[in-house]
Formats: structure tokens, sequence, C-alpha cells
């Protein structure tokens, strides 16, 4: 057996088999697939919000403008997280559908084909988490949209519950199970 050694680190590696690097191959397709979607995701949400910040003040008789730009910022801050996470693992290196890990096994997150599907809907997460970030800070913190002067405000905390929609999701659900648990 033929062993590699990566420069980098000077870590011993085993060679790919050759169901391994049609796997690589695929991978290393996906990842860069990915990550246009995720630029793309990313630029259309920075011009809507853009726009929005800029042309949505004259809407301010317009119900749907607040929301709008909840939603666009939030997807947003959810696509910038994605786009990190992802590059990230990337960057860490590949897992197959072997569970071999390449080049090396630390550190332990690698891109594999799995997380593939995650990295596409997650800017969802953020859209989702926006506009619940929108309808939660009229309530509780009495936020009246944008109209009185709340845009910044609105937005800056779009993107960060975008950001977070991930792990605010993780809590909220972990939060109603014991909650569910408590109450039986």
């Amino acid at each position: 057996m033929t062993v590699t050694v990566t420069p980098a680190t000077g870590t011993a590696v085993a060679p790919l088999t050759d169901g391994e690097k049609a796997e690589f191959a695929r991978l290393k397709i996906q990842a860069t697939q990915l990550n246009w979607y995720l630029v793309g995701v990313i630029l259309l949400s920075l011009g809507a919000s853009a726009w929005l910040g800029i042309y949505g003040p004259a809407l301010k008789d317009a119900p749907w403008w607040g929301i709008a730009l909840a939603i666009v910022t939030g997807t947003l801050g959810s696509g910038v997280a994605a786009i990190q996470s992802a590059q990230q693992r990337r960057a860490n290196g590949w897992e197959f559908s072997n569970s071999r890990k390449y080049p090396t096994e630390e550190p332990k997150d690698k891109f594999n084909a799995g997380m593939v599907p995650m990295f596409y809907t997650r800017p969802l997460l953020g859209s989702a988490v926006g506009a619940a970030f929108y309808f939660g800070s009229t309530i509780v913190f009495g936020f009246t949209a944008p109209a009185e002067g709340n845009l910044g405000k609105l937005a800056f905390w779009s993107f960060v519950v975008g950001v977070l929609a991930k792990t605010f999701l993780e809590t909220l659900k972990d939060l109603f199970k014991k909650l569910r648990k408590s109450a039986q």
C-alpha cells in the first residue's frame, strides 16, 4: 500500500480508493455549486435589503415593507452563516459515505454529501425566523415597524436572528420538549 504524506501536517494519508476518488470529485462539484448558490442568495438578499432600506421609508403606508425587510435580512443572515459553515467544513476536508475522513480525522467537521440539502435550505430558516422576529418584536418590544425610525434596529436584529436561526430553532425545540415533560 502506498502512503502519501500531506505537506501541511506531515501526516501519513492512505491513498483514496477508486470509489472514494469518484465521490471526492462529486463532493468538490457539490461544494462549488453550493458556494455559488449561497453567494447568489447573499447578493440577492443584500440587494433587496438595500432597496427596502432606501425606498422603504417612502412606502411607510404600505403594511408589507417592514416584514419584507425582516424576512430579507433574516435570509441574508442565515445565508452568511451557511456559507461560513460550508466553507469551514470544506477547508477542514472531506467525509465520504463510508465514513472515512480525508485527508485527516481532525478536525471532525468536514464537508459531506449529507450536509448539502441542509445548506441549501438554511437561508429559508432565516426567512422564517426573520418573520417571527418581526411579529415578536411588535408584540414584545413595541416596535411599530420602521415607520417610527426603527429601520436600523429591525434590519440589524433580523440579520442577527438569521445568523443564529439554526441555533435558535434548536434551543426553542429543546425548550418545548422540557416544558412538555414538566407538564406531564
